[in-house]
């Protein structure tokens, strides 16, 4: 019997297998602005509105786990009305999740306001990009984690950045 899971539904599971590690990463607070290649300045770095919405994000990738186990669970039983049924809260949660992103952006953008000139438009354009920028990273690490030969090549060409990690061996 050929597998009932189509093409949406395993995008949907790999994409929340790969957006689940954003609950520990928003949870440390505004650090997730320097893993995307900005700081914040300490000015905003305490803004109650982005630790809120950085919160909010934590707590709606946090939920993606048992829906990614129900919808690996439905296609392991190879059931097609339970993968659709299983599928689509988890396509749900994940466009929240990413609403949710851009509210960070949005609450950044609002902070960046008080800034002197060179870093408000930095931040600002940190702040536009912030939901792309950081399925970006989590898409990187998540293929460095399960294929790093093909993000080793794609590095080289320079098609992504990764993050530098210093040898723990030494």
């Amino acid at each position: 019997m050929p597998d009932a899971s189509g093409t949406l539904e395993t995008i949907a599971l790999e994409l929340g297998k790969a957006l689940q590690p954003l609950e520990d990463l928003l949870g440390a607070g505004p650090g997730i602005s320097t893993k995307l290649g900005e700081e914040l300045p300490r000015e905003i770095a305490g803004d109650a509105n982005i630790a809120n919405k950085l919160s909010a994000a934590a707590t709606k990738a946090g939920s993606l786990d048992p829906l990614i186990t129900a919808l690996a669970t439905a296609i392991t039983n190879n059931n097609p009305l339970s993968i659709i049924e299983k599928g689509v809260p988890l396509l749900q949660n994940i466009a929240d999740l990413i609403a949710l992103l851009k509210q960070v952006g949005d609450a950044l953008d609002q902070a960046a306001n008080a800034l002197p000139a060179a870093d408000k438009a930095r931040l600002q354009t940190l702040a536009a990009e912030m939901a792309v920028r950081t399925i970006e990273y989590m898409a990187v690490g998540y293929l460095d984690e399960r294929m790093p030969t093909l993000t080793n090549s794609l590095d080289l060409l320079g098609v992504i950045d990764r993050e530098f990690k210093p040898d723990e061996t030494l």
